[in-house]
Order: structure tokens, then sequence, then C-alpha cells
């Protein structure tokens, strides 16, 4: 929200608060003229609460709805990979680079006999990636490299990879949906890694 909205918005609540305090005055003043009292006493928050309970619940759908804005639009939340990647632009090449002790980021980049000991390999799900000819070093047969994201969906699907690779001799396959793929539908044979 622009700050102009949040100005009108202050605005209409303080107009509106101004408009109940004049109502409340005129209410006293005929039950004055008839000789009877119109408002219960100040002295009750209950009856504030009856009394202003829907201006409280303008109030807190406002701010209900503001947060909502907010987390809607804050980085990080609403991941759409229909909108995070960009294929008109082509993907940088790495050429030879040896990367040890480090963090890579692998988003938008082709790596091309690249070598990666002990790294962390970051993907963010903002942009494709390739590694070609590619080596990583092993210590005592594992792999010494680990794959990290901080975005929920990556994550979601790293880790679910992880599961399935830890059954019993279960290799996971990889395959790419059109965007228009109905889910349950009849897939081709995927190879295993």
């Amino acid at each position: 929200m622009a700050l102009t909205d949040w100005v009108q918005t202050a605005a209409v609540i303080y107009f509106a608060w101004q408009q109940n305090h004049i109502f409340k005055q005129q209410n006293q003043i005929i039950a004055n003229q008839s000789e009877r009292t119109a408002v219960p006493s100040e002295a009750s928050r209950l009856r504030f609460v009856v009394r202003y309970w829907p201006t409280l619940a303008m109030i807190a759908v406002m701010l209900l709805t503001g947060y909502d804005i907010y987390d809607r639009h804050h980085p990080g939340f609403g991941y759409d990979p229909t909108r995070a990647w960009d294929i008109s632009k082509p993907l940088e090449n790495v050429y030879n680079a040896h990367y040890i002790n480090q963090a890579v980021l692998l988003d938008g980049k082709h790596f091309i006999g690249c070598s990666f000991d002990n790294v962390t390999l970051v993907y963010q799900g903002k942009g494709g990636y390739v590694l070609e000819n590619s080596q990583f070093s092993k210590r005592n047969g594992e792999l010494t490299s680990r794959l990290a994201s901080s975005n929920r969906i990556v994550t979601s699907a790293m880790s679910l990879s992880a599961q399935m690779d830890a059954l019993n001799g279960c290799k996971t396959g990889v395959t790419s949906l059109a965007p228009n793929d109905p889910v349950g539908a009849d897939l081709p044979n995927v190879p295993s890694k």
C-alpha cells in the first residue's frame, strides 16, 4: 500500500470517530430534553466495547487486510515460478572454475568443466542452471558438497528427493511438466539418476 492509502485510511477512521462523537453529543442533548439518560456512563469498558464494536471490527479488518497485502508482496512469500524465470535471458557461462569451501549460486549459470570441493550449491529457483562436464570431490566415497536454498518450494523439493533416495534402493528421476499438464496424467518413463 502506498503512503497516500495509509493517510486516507487514517483520515477515514478519524472522521468516523469524530462523527460518532457528534452523534453521542446529539443523543445526550435529546436525552436531557426528555429528562432521561440516553448514553450509559463512561465507567464501564464493556459498554464502550458494546457501543463501538462496529468501529473496532472495522479497524481489525483493516489491520488484517494491511498485513495480508504486506505478506503477499514481501520478498520470499508467494513465490511464482512462472514470473521468476526470464527465459529470454541466456545463462551466464562459467568456464573451468574451481570452487573450494564456499557457497556457489546456481541460478542463471551454465558451469562448464568446473570442479566443486566441499561447497554448498545454492539454488533459489529463480532461473535455470546447467552443470556440464563438472567434477565433484568425494571423501570416503561420499560427496563433500551439499545443496541449500532459502526458497521454501525448492527446499521442499530437495527434501522429497533426499527422502526418496534414502529409501531402500530407490533412485529418483526428474522430469519437467508443462504448465497445463494435468496432475495424475500418464507421464513418460523417467530414467533413474
